[in-house]
């Protein structure tokens, strides 16, 4: 099962594993959650509301190469990821969630775990669905 494209994708043919190579060539052999082309391009018409509200860093960046991660749509740090709001969390802040403790495994930081009904940091209040784009930008 492969998680993540190959440092020379989409140019395959430079990898020196080839066939025998443990990370993808194709979008069709990564077995993780991908955004569609477009969204990873960040093509206008692919950036839509539902986009930011249900998937903006809720996966983890299968990309092998280095890449911007600030202009990335996939999640590369535990602080650069966010739960999908389907989970049923709601847009209010966690009153246990302890931002500063960031090198404490996820349910240190707060005692409910990923089954807390809070927003878990600022990315997951900002893009949720309840929340994004009701405050004006000062």
């Amino acid at each position: 099962q492969k998680q993540r494209f190959c440092a020379t994708y989409p140019n395959v043919s430079r990898c020196r594993h080839g066939a025998h190579c443990a990370f993808a060539h194709s979008r069709q052999e990564v077995t993780a959650p991908l955004l569609s082309p477009e969204e990873e391009a960040a093509v206008p018409e692919a950036l839509t509301v539902e986009f930011f509200t249900e998937k903006f860093k809720t996966m983890w960046c299968p990309i092998g190469a280095q890449h911007d991660w600030q202009a990335c749509m996939y999640a590369h740090t535990y602080q650069d990821v966010r739960r999908p709001p389907a989970l049923g969390y709601g847009h209010q802040l966690c009153p246990y969630w302890n931002k500063k403790e960031t090198s404490l495994a996820y349910a240190q930081r707060c005692p409910l775990g990923p089954r807390c009904p809070f927003a878990h940091g600022a990315k997951e209040q900002l893009y949720h669905p309840n929340y994004f784009r009701t405050l004006v930008c000062r």
